[in-house]
């Protein structure tokens, strides 16, 4: 094994190396990351009957829709131009933290809100209602550079700082202590 990686190591390093380069390039590179994700949803049963206008009965009970979305640009470069799309208009909406945005509905009554930019690390949160209708779906969310993609968010507890930083510390030696191995192995190899 070592004779080979000897006599082969000029053409393993002039193809691995390239190789390297691009996914640090890829991975290092300034762009912007649209994600977007439900924070929460969940549907109200109020006991509140539901009448017309002659005061007839429609519905002994009420449903109320709420749901809470968020998008946060991940990335490290501002996206231009973010516009998220809904299926239909909600009843009831909320942006926030509050930031100008811009509304606009196609032919087919999908419903987009327009951001002029979401800077790097920057959250915009929706939280929708409805009573008696369902909510929309969010369809889509993209920008001039990128389309977003869509994460599950999942409850996780919160750690201390030396609790990370052990775990870390303790990666780290793993890391080290497998080279090492390796590199003993060759060299035992290689007697």
């Amino acid at each position: 094994m070592q004779q080979f990686l000897t006599d082969h190591l000029r053409e393993i390093v002039s193809v691995v190396v390239p190789f390297i380069a691009w996914m640090l390039t890829r991975y290092f590179s300034s762009r912007p990351r649209l994600v977007r994700s439900t924070r929460h949803a969940f549907t109200y049963l109020i006991n509140e009957p539901l009448h017309d206008a002659a005061g007839n009965l429609i519905n002994p009970s009420q449903l109320v829709n709420v749901a809470s979305l968020h998008i946060v640009n991940a990335g490290s470069l501002a996206a231009k131009n973010v516009e998220i799309v809904f299926n239909w208009q909600p009843q009831y909406f909320n942006v926030w933290p509050s930031r100008h945005y811009e509304t606009k509905t196609a032919p087919d009554r999908r419903f987009s809100i327009i951001f002029a930019n979401l800077p790097p690390k920057d959250v915009i949160g929706f939280e929708l209602l409805s009573i008696n209708a369902p909510l929309p779906e969010m369809v889509t969310v993209t920008s001039e550079q990128v389309t977003g993609t869509s994460r599950t968010l999942a409850l996780q507890p919160v750690y201390p700082r030396w609790v990370h930083v052990s775990v870390f510390w303790l990666i780290f030696c793993g890391v080290g202590l497998n080279v090492f191995a390796l590199i003993s192995l060759l060299q035992t190899a290689s007697k």
